[in-house]
């Protein structure tokens, strides 16, 4: 109870800093910061039974606000450890540039999201797994987080296939 307690705390803190104050831009290399994102979630459970693919050039950087990127990428990430398949998790990180924008696509191969949640996943305190151990914070910081750094987030649960987030900056 406590451990709860003190993370949805810790979420709450996330919320307050991802609403207030100005961005602090700064050019970030990609597949450098995204791997510093993994080990970061390297204490979870499941962690050591991954399949990573990643799929980021090595020379691709986005002018972004690093703390809220990092909060955006680790909620996400972690989010497709926890729901991706039990036996086998695989996690699959790819960047696609275009003209002016960038997109981060993240899948997960678990069970995806049932059509009756979709609606509501991004809103504060909304748990769609009875599993959830979380506070139902996680995806309402990456939507602010997203909309404060003036980007977007879409989702796909293509059948048999997990869970496709795509974040464009």
């Amino acid at each position: 109870s406590a451990q709860r307690l003190d993370n949805t705390l810790m979420e709450l803190i996330e919320v307050a800093r991802t609403r207030k104050g100005a961005s602090k831009l700064s050019a970030i290399p990609l597949r450098t910061f995204i791997t510093v994102v993994f080990e970061a979630l390297e204490h979870l459970p499941r962690y050591s039974k991954v399949e990573w693919k990643l799929d980021i050039p090595d020379a691709l950087e986005v002018f972004s606000d690093r703390v809220l990127l990092q909060s955006v990428l680790q909620s996400l990430i972690h989010n497709a450890i926890a729901y991706g398949n039990r036996q086998s998790p695989r996690v699959s990180v790819s960047v696609k540039e275009y003209d002016a924008s960038v997109e981060i696509r993240i899948q997960d191969n678990g069970e995806g999201i049932p059509e009756s949640i979709r609606p509501r996943i991004f809103e504060m305190f909304y748990r769609g797994h009875l599993e959830s151990t979380g506070a139902g914070l996680g995806l309402f910081i990456v939507k602010n987080a997203l909309d404060k750094m003036k980007g977007s987030i879409r989702f796909e649960c293509p059948e048999n296939q997990g869970t496709v987030f795509y974040v464009t900056l």
